[in-house]
């Protein structure tokens, strides 16, 4: 089974160049930063669906460590 998220090859990413008349560098800057942002919101949206479906899994479950893993991490 492979992930999507894992995929990263250097080969299956491309660059989509971008016509010089008519739009500036600022001008993609500014694109390319909302897009980087729109991401991060879908990723931890997705974070967020994933902890309410381990939560309705595993009653009691939590992301916070457990004293007793607290305790072995120390040692």
């Amino acid at each position: 089974m492979t992930d999507s998220f894992s995929d990263n090859r250097p080969e299956k990413s491309f660059i989509r160049q971008v016509p010089a008349s008519g739009i500036d560098r600022e001008a993609i800057h500014r694109i390319r930063e909302q897009g980087r942002i729109e991401r991060a919101k879908i990723v931890r949206r997705c974070f967020v669906a994933l902890k309410r479906a381990v939560r309705a899994l595993l009653p009691g479950a939590s992301h916070e460590v457990s004293g007793q893993r607290r305790a072995g991490i120390r040692s």
